[in-house]
């Protein structure tokens, strides 16, 4: 205000000063002084209350809409004050579309998914991306929350940005149209009321709520809630430095700390991978978290803008997030299959008991069959996923998110759907992940050969060497190996250390089968459920697979021999590996991966729940 304010003044007075020069020769009296300046400054206060925002200065709608929109006076200030100084001078609009593309030309500039968005288009989601030195954790305050964010990766093939980093979205530099100036440019039809006049908290923080409740609804309220749904409804009243810092202060507890806890350990066992140095311990990523938190904290304390900060590996994390929504079930073998040596990043960052999709399709199924997932989560909570998942694909929602991270499995359980793990165990489980693909694509090409063949079991004659080639990969699959691919092995048990693959397959006393085959018997039962999936092949091979497993036990029990691999059953083993071999040729998405996750282990017959009296057989 004060420049400006000068600025009218001088402006004033001297033109004020050349009239009366005109009028009296240079002979100025000193009330002929004090008028001048006493005029200039009436001028000066008036023409900058003019150019900018006064709050004495308020219209009717700017009242109407004070709980809606809190900053709408400010910004209709600031429209009809452009509007007046583009008229007055029409090459300010030229020159505010070179400033604003300036980044874009520069090659500064990409879309969420890391492309490069050219001068003149926009995503919506456009960051200019400002590459960080190596000595930048010795600025103070920020410096060492940036840490982790400072190696530059360059290109992929297809011409992807892969940056670390600084990064500022271009809407927080649009202060006119409050980061609706993207809106102009982008194709489709954009959200101008949402973009150009963003709601207040009275309002957001209302349908934050509603919309935890009900994620269905987050689309239809996407103009209030661009940024998603907040997770408490006080956060929606504080200024953003101060959420960062409750952020920082609740630690793992809060989904926010304990995902950047996720990232920068995943980003930091990567550098150290790549540079053949010992990765920092758990306690050292919780202070880097900690650091991280507190340097956002700064940052939106004193910076004029929305600072932005990712993983250098932001682009594999995105893939990751695109191909479970492009590919379902098969979204992690496709991006082991692209990009192996970033598998680890496909990893999830909470723990997912029941495997359910952070989806508005899966929290429906959720409230929709809630007495059968009931059920499930007593029994096998992995279920659960196959009940309301969508396995074709998914659209990541945040208000899912939130309202799964916020969800009890069951009204008698403490467990949450969503919660946060260490990095150890998501690792673990990313690795069992691994081995699973591994072992899937094996058993496609073992069952494509049978199949070559005339086969339909590794137990017939004719498929001998399948069966030692098959044992050498499980064996193979079940021993953990150093950085050099050599085997583990563990002095104290005199054993090969053990992956995390192996322990889930094993199920050496049909266990965890028996469960499986609980819990399906549950859904297969449930009226509601089989009634709107009637039509779904992969539950009628379940279905069929069910009564081939009954009669498979009935036959099984009037044997002496009740082991279905045992020699004497090796006519069953035939005709089970042939039903399992055509139902998985005719489901290979749905059927193949309950088959091979679930029910690869199934005994038919457990000697320690059947009757020693077999006559009868089993119903």
């Amino acid at each position: 205000r004060n420049p400006l304010y000068i600025y009218f003044y001088r402006q004033e007075a001297r033109r004020r000063v050349d009239i009366m020069a005109g009028l009296k020769g240079d002979k100025f009296s000193k009330v002929d002084q004090e008028e001048i300046m006493g005029n200039a400054h009436k001028i000066a206060l008036r023409e900058m209350k003019n150019v900018l925002f006064n709050i004495e200065r308020r219209s009717n709608l700017a009242g109407a809409m004070k709980y809606i929109s809190p900053f709408f006076s400010a910004q209709e200030n600031a429209y009809k004050t452009w509007l007046k100084l583009a008229v007055a001078n029409p090459q300010i609009v030229n020159r505010g579309y070179l400033v604003w593309n300036s980044p874009n030309k520069a090659g500064l500039v990409t879309d969420r998914d890391g492309k490069e968005v050219p001068s003149g288009q926009a995503t919506g989601n456009d960051v200019i991306w400002i590459g960080l030195p190596k000595g930048v954790e010795r600025i103070p305050f920020v410096g060492k929350g940036l840490k982790a964010f400072t190696t530059p990766e360059g290109k992929t093939a297809d011409g992807t940005i892969i940056k670390g980093g600084f990064g500022i979205p271009k809407a927080s530099l649009d202060i006119l149209f409050q980061g609706g100036m993207d809106a102009l440019y982008m194709k489709g039809n954009p959200n101008i009321f949402n973009d150009i006049f963003p709601v207040g908290p009275y309002v957001a923080v209302p349908i934050s709520e509603v919309v935890k409740k009900q994620p269905s609804l987050e689309e239809s309220f996407k103009w209030a809630l661009p940024y998603g749904t907040t997770k408490n409804p006080v956060a929606g009243f504080l200024p953003t430095w101060v959420q960062r810092k409750i952020t920082q202060l609740s630690g793992q507890s809060d989904p926010q700390f304990a995902n950047s806890y996720q990232l920068i350990w995943a980003t930091e066992q990567q550098k150290a991978k790549r540079n053949g140095l010992t990765p920092p311990s758990e306690n050292q990523i919780l202070k880097m978290t900690q650091d991280y938190w507190s340097m956002r904290t700064t940052a939106n304390l004193i910076m004029p803008f929305a600072p932005r900060f990712d993983s250098p590996y932001k682009f594999y994390l995105d893939k990751s997030r695109e191909y479970k929504r492009v590919y379902g079930v098969e979204a992690d073998a496709k991006f082991l299959q692209d990009y192996p040596e970033f598998f680890s990043f496909s990893a999830s960052l909470s723990s997912n008991p029941t495997g359910v999709q952070s989806s508005v399709q899966a929290t429906n199924n959720i409230n929709k069959y809630s007495n059968l997932l009931g059920d499930l989560v007593k029994i096998e909570p992995k279920l659960v996923g196959l009940v309301v998942n969508d396995p074709s694909g998914y659209e990541f929602s945040q208000a899912a998110y939130n309202y799964l991270y916020n969800k009890k499995v069951s009204p008698d359980s403490p467990q949450k759907f969503l919660s946060s793990q260490s990095p150890a165990e998501a690792q673990r489980k990313n690795e069992a992940e691994k081995g699973w693909i591994q072992y899937n694509k094996f058993i496609n090409v073992i069952d494509n050969e049978l199949k070559n063949r005339g086969l339909t079991s590794v137990q017939q004659n004719g498929a001998e060497d399948l069966k030692i080639v098959k044992d050498i990969f499980i064996q193979k699959l079940s021993i953990q190996t150093d950085s050099n691919e050599k085997p583990i092995f563990n002095e104290k048990t005199g054993t090969f250390q053990q992956t995390a693959w192996s322990d889930d397959y094993l199920d050496s006393d049909g266990s965890k089968t028996n469960r499986v085959i609980s819990g399906l018997s549950k859904i297969l039962n449930d009226e509601k459920f089989i009634k709107d999936n009637k039509n779904n092949t992969t539950w009628k091979s379940v279905s069929v697979y069910f009564d081939i497993r009954k009669a498979m036990a009935n036959e099984l029990m009037k044997r002496d021999v009740k082991s279905i691999n045992a020699k004497a059953n090796i006519d069953i083993k035939f005709a089970y590996d042939a039903v399992v071999s055509k139902l998985k040729q005719d489901d290979p998405l749905g059927f193949t991966y309950i088959y091979d996750r679930f029910l690869s282990q199934d005994l038919i017959v457990d000697k320690y729940l059947t009757p020693v009296s077999s006559e009868k057989g089993i119903k």
